[in-house]
């Protein structure tokens, strides 16, 4: 008897662990986001004639930065309804180099003026997502919304090799007020083991249209069996 209960008892556990969402879950993910919206406007205006046009030689830029990335938690309430939190960020880099020449009488110097700006934008809120049935026991399809705040900084150097220039070096950082982080997205997770899979999200996370990454779960010992 004790064998046949042994038996049993696994075939309801293999069955209660291959539901894809549950009552007592607790779920992480992180991922990476795409397209850097943020940064792809300032690549496009730092590229514009009128922008370039108030160098006083040759304009170099680059634009560099962290795609969004979001990590979040949730815990399942219900069979379909989980709450949790999210954090997200994304950082842009900027460096302007504008080489010029300085004319004195018939000598000329090459001089180089350096501007680098970093900006960052950090978020955080709670968010309510409600899962979806699916016949897929390895799949999980949900829909939820981050509500938060936002709070963006930056900071500023300058340096110029030209002697006489009032400000030779100049340095600023400073963050503005907070600010309303919403991110609503459309999501599906794929399981690959029991307690691993692959996540996917569509909607606006940060400037991100599209979000890929993993998601790690953990379940309670015990259940409630699905109704």
């Amino acid at each position: 008897m004790r064998a046949v209960f042994l038996i049993i008892s696994l075939a309801c556990g293999h069955s209660l662990f291959s539901q894809g969402y549950l009552k007592g879950d607790a779920l992480f993910t992180i991922g990476l986001g795409a397209p850097h919206l943020k940064k792809s406007l300032v690549q496009y205006n730092t590229s514009t004639d009128d922008f370039r046009k108030g160098a006083k030689g040759n304009l170099k830029v680059s634009v560099s930065g962290t795609n969004p990335i979001a990590v979040k938690y949730e815990y399942a309430f219900g069979k379909n309804f989980g709450l949790g939190l999210s954090l997200a960020w994304w950082t842009i880099n900027v460096t302007l180099k504008d080489y010029y020449d300085i004319r004195s009488g018939n000598f000329v110097s090459a001089q180089v003026d350096a501007y680098r700006y970093k900006f960052s934008s950090v978020s955080f809120g709670l968010r309510p997502n409600y899962h979806f049935t699916l016949k897929n026991k390895k799949g999980d399809l949900f829909v939820g919304c981050a509500l938060g705040v936002t709070k963006n900084s930056v900071s500023f150097s300058y340096s110029s090799s030209y002697g006489n220039s009032l400000y030779r070096n100049a340095y600023y950082e400073g963050s503005s007020p907070l600010s309303l982080y919403l991110a609503p997205t459309i999501g599906y997770r794929q399981y690959l083991t029991n307690n691993f899979g692959l996540n996917a999200e569509v909607g606006f996370e940060k400037g991100a249209l599209l979000q890929a990454g993993l998601v790690f779960r953990f379940r309670p010992f015990k259940y409630e069996r699905p109704a």
